[in-house]
């Protein structure tokens, strides 16, 4: 069976550990894919979530401008359609932004991005849903 073109809910998404390499190696060119494999993606069978939410860490270093967060959020969206998911609960980091200046990086990128005005529409307000504070 093909997993992959089957429908999905994402009812947790971690924003800074959902990097894919494309974008990684963009904001970084010096990351290799062993880097990334090694330093981004958590091991099949990790022994805690501290281990998990260590990659977060590098992730982090590379959203650190609005640009570059701006880049992340086009990624994610992209893996998202590019993996049949047709809903997300919440979109959060794990680490230090003030979530304001978050979702305002993140709609900025939505309405910079080509997608048409009803689906732009769609994720600005699921992102909306995720914070309550505005």
């Amino acid at each position: 069976m093909n997993f992959k073109s089957l429908p999905k809910v994402e009812l947790h998404l971690h924003f800074d550990c959902s990097l894919s390499y494309a974008v990684a190696s963009r904001l970084n060119p010096s990351i290799t894919l062993e880097d990334y494999r090694r330093d981004f993606i958590a091991p099949a069978k990790c022994a805690n979530p501290t281990e998990v939410l260590s990659r977060a860490v590098n992730s982090i270093a590379l959203m650190q401008t609005e640009e570059q967060l701006q880049l992340v959020t086009f990624d994610v969206f992209e893996q998202l359609q590019q993996e049949h998911v047709y809903y997300y609960e919440k979109l959060h980091t794990t680490f230090g932004w003030d979530e304001t200046y978050f979702l305002q990086c993140n709609l900025n990128a939505i309405r910079a991005s080509f997608l048409p005005e009803a689906e732009k529409q769609r994720l600005e307000n699921r992102l909306r849903e995720g914070y309550h504070n505005l």
